[in-house]
């Protein structure tokens, strides 16, 4: 009889089945570090990236916050001026801080500014939208970063002439019968020298106050107050505010232009543009300088006008007259004269580099010539 053979089935315990699941894992390493090395990564771009984002999120607040500190300090020191004008100071403040903290044209700056209605005091801000470079992991492309800055003037002087040569004898000199009154305002010598104001031939001068860093010789005329002297130097307050505009190509005028009178009595050096008609002039720079002479009316259009190696002269019976026009002198032979018997209107711009400034001379001007003489060879006022 055959016999049957029975097999019985063997069941392995679950710890030994669980044992031989994490074995066969462990020693398949084909997609484990692949896995381990994607997770790393991520993890690592985020805090790589985070990283990046928050210095430079760190630096542009630096940034921010001093370039308003330094616009609301220079616009502090434009308001000790007598005549500043608050649209001037504000877009004094406006252009410092997008010169000193520029940013992408897709991404221009929000600047606000206060200027308090007694003109002692000034506020600013300035916001940025920063794209992050890596954000979007976070869910967070853009972050406002804003710095804030007040300035508040000191005291209640306030400057109609601060003449800054250290040591120059006469820096502040009247004479033959000049009247100088600075309404509310005070006049002001940096000069160490004994005689740093003087005064001649019964010249008179009114002002809140007169201060001299040095002496005063003014016997022989009317200063109202009597000069003070051993007067605080002062600091340049226009010294951060101008900004140099950049001279382009010489400016040509049509037929009621041509070239100056020459050397002779009244005329700066040839070479000048030279004005002798009625005309209406664009901004721009006038090489070699600009003789308004003549009966000529001259009217000019807003805007920076440079007057570049040569004098600025209004002569004989012409006119001048402008809104919104600033003159920047640039090289040692660009000076200023007006005849007495000239008509001068001009006002100073309220934007742009020279802002509240009617004229200003280049800072590098080391050995300034003076204009030619007028016509009967007395200097020029």
């Amino acid at each position: 009889m055959a016999r049957q053979s029975r097999t019985h089935a063997y069941r392995v315990p679950y710890w030994q089945r669980a044992l031989q699941t994490w074995q066969r894992f462990h020693a398949d390493r084909r997609g484990a570090v692949a896995l381990i090395f994607a997770l790393t990564s991520v993890v690592l771009l985020g805090l790589v990236g985070g990283g990046i984002d928050y210095s430079r999120i760190a630096y542009r607040r630096s940034q921010l916050q001093s370039a308003v500190d330094n616009a609301t300090l220079a616009a502090g020191n434009a308001l000790k001026l007598a005549p500043s004008n608050s649209t001037a100071v504000a877009s004094i403040v406006q252009r410092i801080i997008i010169e000193n903290a520029p940013s992408p044209p897709d991404r221009p700056l929000t600047v606000q500014v206060s200027v308090t209605s007694d003109k002692t005091g000034v506020s600013a801000s300035a916001t940025d939208n920063l794209k992050l470079t890596f954000g979007a992991f976070v869910g967070v492309k853009v972050v406002p970063i804003t710095a804030r800055s007040t300035a508040t003037v000191m005291g209640k002087m306030r400057l109609c002439l601060l003449t800054l040569d250290p040591a120059a004898t006469g820096s502040l000199h009247l004479e033959k019968n000049a009247n100088l009154s600075a309404t509310s305002c005070s006049l002001y010598a940096n000069s160490k020298d004994a005689k740093a104001i003087q005064g001649d031939d019964n010249a008179i001068a009114k002002a809140d106050r007169i201060c001299s860093v040095g002496g005063s010789s003014t016997a022989r005329a009317n200063f109202a107050p009597p000069v003070t002297t051993g007067c605080p130097a002062i600091n340049d307050p226009l010294a951060s505010i101008v900004t140099a505009p950049p001279p382009g190509g010489c400016v040509t005028v049509s037929s009621a232009a041509g070239p100056g009178p020459g050397k002779g009595p009244g005329g700066p050096a040839a070479g000048n543009v030279a004005v002798t008609a009625s005309t209406t002039l664009d901004p721009g720079t006038y090489c070699g300088g600009l003789h308004i002479t003549g009966t000529a009316k001259v009217t000019l259009n807003p805007g920076v006008y440079i007057i570049k190696d040569g004098p600025l002269i209004v002569d004989q019976q012409a006119s001048m007259s402008g809104q919104n026009v600033g003159f920047y002198f640039m090289g040692d032979a660009a000076g200023l004269r007006f005849d007495a018997n000239t008509t001068i209107s001009l006002s100073a711009p309220v934007s742009g580099p020279l802002a509240g400034f009617l004229m200003t001379e280049q800072p590098s001007v080391s050995a300034p010539v003076p204009p030619p003489p007028g016509p009967k060879g007395s200097p020029p006022p």
